[in-house]
């Protein structure tokens, strides 16, 4: 059965690459048949479900003409025709606001998916994507802040009650930004790395390794091959990490490995410290599809990784299967719940808030727990209990990279101080009747006063995810 499984893996992997090989074409082809005589395809959807590739495995499964089961090829259309929707209600609204950073002579730099859709895909509709992210230099902000005003943007700290701007000091990027229909969220950067973070780079190298780029014929920038690559590779998730994450630097090294020097990327990466994610995320690549140069890579990175890297990454690539099965949500779930704690001022919307982060720290589902340590699917109760154990402490350790770990303490203590705070502010706005200490509003009387739409807490805790 677990030779099965692995064929099941194999094939979505190469329906989420842009282009095949003869032999791997063929090779499809022989999987395909196998899956359809063992009758797998409840599990090739679960799994394609899993990773959230549905719309470029559906592009790729009509391209090649795929026999696929007319069910499962609705199933994957509909989800297609939803992102499809999405993605291009947020493109349109995208493509005013960049045009006034045109206009306005303020340089950006599209990231990410955004900058891979129409120039590697081929497609705006590859995978659902919540959000734009583009880098703009430290110097354009107060010109950026004008033109976010004049748009009518809404900034998710500002629901909260924060300054958007003192995030300036701290982080590299303001919060998330979105026009009044919600349909384009924004994530505006100076820099790819938080400065907590252990990994460094440099503002200016990034503007310094950039070249033109055209954002749905808009003229901008994205980062050279080699710096593109990096970004890929550097910023997927620990834990959030499937085949939709992954193709991204799959496709874009398949495409450019002959141009992306193994010297200056080695160089980068050493120069950078970014030694555990980097090295991470190359074998997940390499056990997708192996590559000679990116093995090299990973042995050259190996001495500087830290012992828990290497051993849980051995660990999740033991067999395909298991590094496609391995994709989980929880952190996203805990970040979440993070953010609408800090839009929140009614004490009793931030205690919910703050129970369910606690809630998926300690007490995750099943599958997530299985998923995120790569464990069996018939896992003993003594195994489970033992992953239930460790399940907040990986967490942490995630939350923890970019932090520290007294930072990680110190903001989970000012979650409680905070709620504490609100308790005792709206006690005082009830003894002086909301005159000297005014009622705090809850998050939908936020959202009408904004006038948005009336789904809109709903909205963004979808776009949150």
């Amino acid at each position: 059965m677990h030779t099965l499984k692995n064929e099941v893996s194999e094939s979505i992997c190469l329906l989420n690459m842009i282009s095949l090989s003869t032999v791997e074409s063929q090779h499809l082809t022989r999987l395909l048949r196998n899956i359809h005589d063992a009758n797998l395809w409840d599990l090739w959807l679960q799994l394609v479900q899993l990773n959230a590739c549905e719309s470029l495995v559906y592009i790729n499964c009509v391209k090649l003409n795929l026999s696929i089961p007319p069910t499962i090829l609705s199933e994957l259309k509909s989800t297609y025709d939803k992102i499809a929707q999405q993605n291009s209600l947020r493109n349109t609204e995208a493509k005013i606001i960049f045009a006034k950073l045109y206009d306005n002579h303020i340089p950006f730099i599209i990231l990410k998916g955004q900058a891979l859709a129409e120039s590697l895909y081929g497609s705006p509709y590859y995978k659902k994507m919540n959000d734009v992210d583009f880098l703009v230099k430290k110097s354009s902000l107060d010109q950026l802040e004008t033109i976010y005003k004049d748009q009518k943007l809404e900034c998710a700290a500002s629901l909260g009650g924060s300054n958007y701007r003192k995030q300036e000091t701290f982080s590299h990027h303001w919060p998330p930004f979105f026009t009044r229909t919600m349909d384009c969220v924004l994530g505006t950067h100076w820099n790819i790395m938080t400065p907590l973070s252990p990994i460094k780079i440099d503002e200016a190298r990034l503007w310094e390794n950039s070249v033109p780029h055209s954002y749905l014929g808009i003229p901008c920038l994205r980062l050279n091959d080699l710096y593109f690559f990096f970004h890929l590779v550097v910023h997927l998730a620990y834990y959030k990490t499937g085949l939709k994450e992954l193709c991204d630097p799959l496709n874009w090294y398949r495409a450019k490995k002959g141009e992306i020097s193994s010297s200056d990327f080695l160089n980068l990466v050493h120069a950078t410290k970014a030694f555990d994610p980097v090295y991470r995320n190359l074998c997940l690549l390499n056990r997708l599809f192996p590559d000679q140069v990116l093995q090299e890579w990973i042995s050259a990175l190996k001495p500087s990784v830290t012992p828990f890297v290497i051993e849980d990454t051995d660990y999740r690539c033991r067999e395909l299967y298991y590094l496609v099965r391995s994709r989980s949500t929880q952190t996203s779930r805990i970040e979440k719940n993070y953010a609408l704690f800090s839009l929140s001022d009614m004490f009793y919307e931030k205690g919910f808030f703050l129970f369910k982060m606690w809630k998926h720290f300690m007490w995750p589902k099943r599958k997530d727990v299985i998923f995120m340590q790569s464990l069996d699917d018939k896992v003993s109760l003594f195994q489970l209990a033992i992953a239930y154990g460790k399940t907040p402490y990986l967490l942490s350790r995630v939350f923890a990279f970019d932090l520290g770990w007294k930072l990680h303490f110190l903001l989970i203590s000012k979650h409680h101080y905070d709620l504490v705070k609100s308790i005792f502010k709206f006690l005082a706005s009830l003894i002086t009747l909301g005159f000297v200490v005014p009622f705090p509003k809850t998050l939908t009387a936020k959202i009408k006063s904004l006038n948005l739409p009336v789904d809109s807490i709903e909205q963004i805790k979808t776009k949150l995810e």
